[in-house]
C-alpha cells in the first residue's frame, strides 16, 4: 500500500500504481475510477467527511495539481486542474479544519469546488508535514547562525551569529478560527 488515509470507519487506499480501493466494514473493497496522476496527498474534509486527493500532473509548460473528491460512499469528484502559486519541492499536504492544502512555503483553503482560496505565505518553508486531527503540523529545520534567515517558529536567539546545530523542529500549527 503506497497511500492510505480513513474517514471514520471508511478506509481509502492506493497501491502505488493505479489501483484506488475503497474499504467499508461488511463489504468487499470498492474499485475507484480517479484521473490520471501522481497521488501527493491524501486529506479529509472535516466538514462532510469526504477524502480529498491531490494529483499530480507533468503538464506544460507547468506542473500542475489536481484535487479530487471521493465521498465515503465512493462517488469521485474531479476538480479543475490547479497551478499551484510556489511549489520549492516540497510534497503537498491537506490539513485541518476547514481544509487547507500547505504546498512550498504557502497555505490555501480548499474550497467546496476544489479550488483554492487566496494563498497565505508560511512565515518558513516546511520540509515536511501533514495532519493531526484537526489541526496540520510542519517539520522545519533551524537556521545554522545565518542571521538573515528567520528563526520561526522559535525566537530568535540572543547572539544570532552564535553557532548552532541544525535540529528538526516540529510544530503544530492551530487554525484561526
Amino acid at each position: 500500500m503506497h497511500t492510505a488515509a480513513i474517514s471514520g470507519e471508511t478506509l481509502l487506499t492506493h497501491d502505488g500504481h493505479h489501483a484506488w480501493d475503497l474499504h467499508t466494514p461488511d463489504l468487499p473493497p470498492q474499485q475507484l475510477v480517479l484521473p490520471t496522476g501522481r497521488d501527493d496527498c491524501v486529506g479529509i474534509d472535516r466538514d462532510t467527511g469526504d477524502f480529498v486527493v491531490a494529483l499530480g500532473t507533468a503538464g506544460r509548460p507547468h506542473w500542475q495539481l489536481q484535487l479530487v473528491r471521493i465521498t465515503i460512499g465512493g462517488q469521485v469528484h474531479p476538480g479543475p486542474l490547479l497551478t499551484p502559486t510556489d511549489s520549492r519541492g516540497q510534497r503537498p499536504f491537506l490539513a485541518g479544519a476547514p481544509l487547507r492544502m500547505f504546498h512550498g512555503g504557502v497555505v490555501a483553503t480548499v474550497n467546496s469546488d476544489l479550488t483554492l482560496g487566496p494563498t497565505t505565505r508560511l512565515p518558513k518553508g516546511h520540509v515536511d508535514g501533514g495532519a493531526l486531527g484537526e489541526n496540520a503540523w510542519t517539520m522545519t529545520y533551524r537556521s545554522t547562525a545565518d542571521p538573515l534567515r528567520p528563526w520561526w517558529p522559535l525566537l530568535e536567539p540572543a547572539d544570532p551569529a552564535s553557532p548552532l546545530p541544525m535540529i528538526p523542529i516540529f510544530t503544530i500549527l492551530e487554525p484561526r478560527r
